[in-house]
């Protein structure tokens, strides 16, 4: 099969996880890797499948600034992965409306979803891989007696008070620092327990990833499907508040039999249903072992003008104005614009200010939580 993959190019963007799995069995072509200088954003997706046979297009959020027109002129069907679905709902929204299958990694969206229209949608956990986050080598080594990697967040903010207090009373890694990707698994496999806080209530990866380490893992009460996917006490172990957790660490600390007992159920758990591989065929499965693709993406039955305006409303909330300007233009020369494209085109500038010269709350906590 030939895929087209479109994701941020970075070292701990999920959509890596997915390259790597798909690229064993499948031919793959990157949009992500699509030269740049080459053409002028915003990017007509025949541009770069010109040629190309293709049996699917996959985004996988975060999308990148790398984002194509035209998606309603495909003959084949497109997917998206929308992942940070508990953050930004709407602009994950705005672009599940441009694909004709959406995947959603937290479950209790699904039906948010469904209400706005969007109706072709599955849930898609999020997953381990084992070549990062199960390090054999160092699993007899323990080095601390709970592991963290990860944002610790803001200063008032509960999961760094948490951390801070888990410091002060057990032996954790240095917290300060950022950690690479090969260095996760690393971390976990010298630590009795890894500590999860879940901030938005989101399944995020840490929790598969902890789970693959053949570590303990404590996390928060989380909804979004956890207890669908894990059974408490036995896959993992689950807390409620601050001081059952120092209970919990002390408990375990003290049963390690119970406490590997434990971590090993939870390793072999996510290692037999909770890889990229299996989201990566679930993914194809959904698409295609059911006949032939669906190919009813809303954006297929806008008008013209519409088509527009949801496009650079994409284009702005990546906080790209010359590609939301230059989307205009093309709209303005074929006779389709219309006067919510000129705001589209104010607003990508302000947002790409705003990154720059933080003004808005959101904007200065996001920099805040970047020292």
């Amino acid at each position: 099969m030939r895929l087209t993959v479109l994701h941020q190019f970075q070292a701990h963007t999920t959509g890596n996880y997915f390259r790597k799995s798909w690229q064993h069995n499948h031919t793959v072509d990157y949009l992500s890797e699509f030269p740049t200088s080459s053409f002028k954003s915003p990017l007509q997706i025949q541009t770069f499948l010109k040629e190309k046979e293709v049996d699917l297009l996959v985004c996988i959020d975060p999308v990148g600034i790398l984002f194509p027109i035209n998606l309603e002129k495909t003959n084949f069907p497109t997917a998206i992965y929308l992942i940070d679905v508990h953050q930004n709902f709407e602009q994950r929204l705005r672009l599940a409306y441009l694909f004709d299958y959406v995947f959603v990694a937290q479950k209790d969206y699904l039906l948010a979803f469904k209400q706005q229209g969007i109706t072709n949608v599955f849930w898609l956990p999020l997953a381990c891989d084992s070549d990062f986050h199960l390090n054999s080598s160092a699993s007899s080594v323990e080095l601390y007696d709970v592991g963290f990697v990860g944002n610790r967040g803001a200063g008032a903010g509960q999961r760094r008070q948490i951390l801070d207090a888990l410091a002060e009373n057990f032996k954790v890694n240095d917290l300060s620092r950022k950690y690479r990707l090969e260095e996760i698994g690393l971390i976990y496999s010298q630590s009795r327990m890894v500590f999860n806080w879940s901030i938005n209530g989101d399944v995020n990866m840490r929790i598969f990833e902890a789970l693959c380490s053949g570590r303990l893992l404590l996390t928060n009460a989380i909804p979004n499907g956890l207890e669908d996917l894990f059974i408490d006490r036995k896959h993992l172990v689950i807390y409620r508040n601050v001081e059952e957790l120092v209970e919990l660490i002390k408990y375990y600390l003290a049963h390690p039999e119970e406490r590997e007992a434990i971590a090993q159920a939870g390793q072999a758990e996510v290692l037999a249903k909770h890889t990229y591989q299996h989201r990566t065929e679930q993914i194809l499965s959904t698409i295609f072992d059911s006949g032939e693709p669906h190919l009813t993406a809303p954006i297929r039955s806008f008008s013209p003008q519409k088509r527009w305006e949801a496009y650079a409303q994409v284009l702005a909330d990546l906080r790209q104005p010359l590609a939301t300007l230059r989307l205009a233009h093309q709209a303005f020369e074929q006779g389709e614009a219309t006067f919510k494209l000129g705001w589209q085109v104010l607003a990508a500038s302000l947002r790409a200010v705003n990154v720059r010269v933080p003004l808005t709350p959101n904007a200065i906590r996001h920099r805040i939580h970047k020292f």
